[in-house]
């Protein structure tokens, strides 16, 4: 049996998932030198309504994410296995769906005994879809709008595998300080354009990051502080179809910090994220990547934007098994620059946008080992410097065994 990690040896693993999970993928990897197996799985539902000039266009979309995580044999040694399944819609003019599931992403963590240094890697297998019909496409690129947040943003793409190496030094009993990097390779896949009858050969560019950062965990009493600080700088090569270049998505640098106090009835916690992108770049032949859907053309599509994110958290444990947690989170997209294929100072521009989340979660631990979640929360926001308006709701249940 696997003996229960000490206080250092946390500390160590948290700092270094910190700077990895930056890194290659938005899957909610847990902390290396997990204390035994855990299922968390559950079911959402997030729903918009957008609306503009005189026109309204309904998104909502059913997910069901299955996370796994475990040890393996050796000690430090732990495994990370992501799927999910989604039932998503867009109700405009017409009523257009899609219900599929998504790429399975496979995690590997291993962390040194020295516990100084994290090794982690990994692939996306190809499980999802990418070969839809008219009504499919309509619907990808619309769950795919960065300012939406739909958990499940993608269902299908190419092979893709990555890795990363972290690296954590301890300044005082409370105090590491860490680095990292690492690169994500993405694979081929047929793609479906709105303005081609055929699919078309994909090749998305890859990723490559480095990051440092700072952790912080201290304790006075029955009190728990932790607070994290990492900058983060990605860059990535051209995207192709067809073997010819088409898009060059902007650099990105990133600085995160989070901070949580935990006592015997409260708790709270706080989150600043600030994402600097630099203009995108449209290659050769844009018209096939032409935005093609009222959502897609309103709302930005799959092309990012820097963001400033804010959150807070304040949770209050009702009885020993309840706990009952407010919350809420705001994210204000900056204008998106793509520089046109012409060259000069032609530039296409998409106005500023902001998404607000107030809400609710309950959390009751029925036994050690077992979790129900349930929570709810109202969506606001606007998109286009203002001249768009959306509007709607999320709401989850969820349970979380084993750990």
């Amino acid at each position: 049996m696997r003996n229960k990690p000490n206080t250092r040896s946390v500390f160590f693993s948290r700092a270094l998932a910190v700077l990895c999970v930056l890194g290659a993928s938005s899957v909610p990897w847990g902390d290396a030198g997990a204390a035994g197996p855990e299922l968390q799985t559950g079911v959402a539902m997030r729903s918009w309504s957008i609306d503009w000039d005189d026109d309204e266009v309904d998104v909502s979309q059913l997910s069901v994410p299955v996370l796994l995580k475990s040890p393996l044999g050796a000690d430090g040694l732990g495994v990370t296995l992501f799927i999910a399944g989604a039932r998503s819609e867009v109700d405009g003019s017409d009523l257009a769906k899609l219900g599929a599931a998504t790429d399975t992403e496979l995690k590997f963590d291993y962390l040194m005994p020295n516990e100084r240094v994290l090794l982690s890697g990994g692939a996306s297998l190809p499980t999802g879809d990418t070969e839809f019909d008219e009504e499919g496409v309509v619907v990808s690129r619309a769950v795919s709008n960065q300012i939406l947040g739909f958990r499940t943003n993608r269902y299908g793409e190419g092979f893709d595998y990555f890795g990363d190496v972290a690296l954590a030094y301890p300044v005082s009993q409370t105090i590491s300080i860490g680095a990292g990097a690492g690169f994500r390779y993405k694979g081929k896949y047929d793609f479906a354009p709105e303005t081609s009858s055929a699919l078309l050969d994909f090749d998305p560019g890859e990723e490559i990051f480095v990051s440092g950062g700072m952790s912080y965990l201290g304790r006075e009493g029955t009190a728990t502080t932790t607070g994290n600080m990492d900058i983060t700088f990605r860059t990535y090569a051209e995207d192709e179809i067809v073997a010819e270049p088409v898009f060059q998505e902007g650099d990105e640098f990133e600085v995160r910090v989070t901070g949580s106090r935990r006592g015997e009835r409260w708790s709270g916690g706080g989150m600043l994220r600030l994402v600097d992108k630099s203009d995108h770049e449209f290659l050769g032949d844009s018209e096939l990547l032409a935005f093609g859907s009222p959502v897609e053309d309103v709302l930005l599509g799959n092309v990012t934007a820097g963001v400033l994110q804010v959150s807070f958290s304040l949770g209050f444990r009702v009885t020993p098994a309840v706990t009952l947690t407010a919350f809420a989170h705001s994210s204000r997209f900056q204008e998106v620059v793509v520089a046109a294929p012409s060259g000069g100072d032609d530039l296409i521009r998409r106005g500023k946008a902001a998404a607000h989340e107030p809400g609710l979660s309950l959390a009751w631990r029925a036994r050690d080992a077992f979790t129900v979640h349930l929570t709810g929360s109202g969506l606001r926001g606007w998109a286009e410097d203002g001249d768009i308006t959306i509007a709607g709701y999320d709401v989850s249940a969820g349970v979380a065994i084993g750990r």
